[in-house]
């Protein structure tokens, strides 16, 4: 049937290109749609075909085959895009996007603020900085606080406990450098970038602190959730699904699957609605009012090819730095 479609198309094209009288452009179009129907039925055809066939296979050799087969059909069918460039300002966010982050909120009458991290913590949390990663935009690598002097980490524990009292941080841990990394082989478009946020490490220490306390206060998360929690792991949560597939597909029940995919989860977060689901949680102001400056007044910056954009004021959404990953997590 498509070679017919086909054969009659190519015959249209010649007579179309060489006549002008006007009835070959009507059968040109005729062709083309005919064309286009008698792919659509081979591909129907093709799909039921195979998930016919896909029942003589072991329970294990399905799921193999239907992963490469939609992994095929998907390249096969997604739209080709044309090679197209990237500006610096492409990267800047529309204006209209703008949400202000709400005002501190009042913390109770009587309510003494916890105490400031402690040097032996603040110790506890250098020692846990990775090596090789890539500073903010004061260039200070996570190595100079892991091996300096116990003169500059006293220092910096002094600065955090007075950032911590007075819940006002220093204008340097708000400027953000975000630097795009392609997630795909040639990328084409910027949604086909991760966007990567290169913090202050003094700010980090500071974010890995609340961190800890902001577990405390959340409480344990359940199991549904795999992600970016420690001793955990969503190979588990593969194998679950992989488990239950078996088990239907050998006893021969229907089973229906749905995959969602947030795009863009971290940069979607509403902050104007922060403050009432950490409410929610039992949260205590005085950390909610802590967490809130962390965002209000973030300045970013991206880098892309070598030029850096102008000042992005942060409107809505959370950045990659500790401790938004478990902060998205509560929400």
């Amino acid at each position: 049937m498509c070679r017919l479609a086909y054969a009659r198309l190519k015959k249209m094209t010649f007579w179309a290109a060489r006549s002008i009288h006007p009835k070959w452009r009507y059968r040109l179009q005729d062709a083309k749609e005919a064309f286009r129907l008698a792919m659509k039925e081979s591909e129907e055809k093709d799909i039921e075909s195979f998930f016919k066939n896909l029942q003589h296979y072991p329970a294990g050799e399905r799921v193999n085959r239907t992963f490469r087969y939609l992994k095929k059909y998907k390249k096969k069918v997604q739209p080709k895009l044309s090679g197209c460039t990237i500006r610096l300002d492409d990267w800047i966010p529309a204006a209209e996007d703008i949400v202000l982050i709400p005002d501190p909120l009042p913390e109770l009458l009587g309510s003494t603020i916890p105490p400031p991290p402690s040097l032996t913590e603040i110790e506890q949390i250098i020692s846990g900085l990775k090596n090789g990663k890539s500073p903010g935009v004061d260039s200070v690598h996570n190595e100079y606080f892991k091996y300096c002097n116990e003169a500059t980490t006293k220092e910096l524990h002094q600065l955090l406990a007075k950032v911590w009292e007075e819940n006002k941080m220093p204008e340097e841990w708000k400027h953000v450098l975000v630097v795009p990394i392609p997630k795909v082989k040639n990328p084409k478009t910027i949604n086909e970038y991760r966007r990567i946020c290169l913090s202050s490490a003094a700010y980090k220490v500071y974010a890995t602190w609340i961190l800890s306390k902001l577990q405390q206060a959340v409480g344990p998360i359940g199991f549904h959730q795999a992600a970016f929690l420690p001793e955990r792991s969503t190979v588990d949560h593969l194998h679950t699904l992989q488990r239950i597939l078996q088990e239907r597909w050998n006893g021969g029940v229907p089973l229906l699957l749905m995959s969602l995919d947030i795009e863009k989860a971290f940069d979607r977060v509403s902050l104007s609605s922060l403050p009432a689901i950490l409410r929610g949680k039992r949260v205590p102001a005085c950390f909610i009012n802590r967490i809130l400056e962390c965002l209000r007044g973030e300045q970013q910056q991206v880098m892309w090819r070598g030029q850096l954009s102008r000042p992005i004021q942060r409107t809505r959404g959370l950045n990659r730095v500790v401790p938004y990953p478990l902060l998205y997590l509560t929400l």
